[in-house]
């Protein structure tokens, strides 16, 4: 199955691959699948920042308000790791900090 995130990426990994296939799942209505696959590769790769953004996503679509604050927590914190390190194009982390705390602030309502 080829999906959006990966195709022509350089550093393509086999994690990559099913992060793909998991936000296919979230994007096409699939959030019990999603979810699912989300918490496998969280619990297979930990630090995976693209795998904890999608794993927040869906528990906030599945209403888990307090779980879904904590992944977007850790997607914060693991993006300010990557900023930590002085890297030449921050933007991808900045933003997506942005967002955490964005989606962060309407799990408090």
């Amino acid at each position: 199955m080829s999906n959006v995130f990966t195709i022509g990426r350089a550093g393509t990994t086999e994690a990559d691959i099913q992060v793909g296939d998991a936000w296919s799942k979230h994007f096409n209505g699939q959030n019990e699948a999603a979810l699912e696959q989300f918490r496998k590769l969280v619990e297979k790769f930990a630090n995976h920042i693209d795998a904890n953004f999608g794993l927040a996503l869906c528990l906030k679509t599945a209403g888990q308000k307090s779980e879904a604050s904590a992944a977007f927590a850790k997607v914060k914190e693991l993006c300010q790791a990557e900023l930590d390190k002085k890297i030449e194009e921050p933007d991808r982390y900045q933003m997506l900090i942005r967002i955490c705390t964005q989606h962060m602030s309407t799990l408090r309502n």
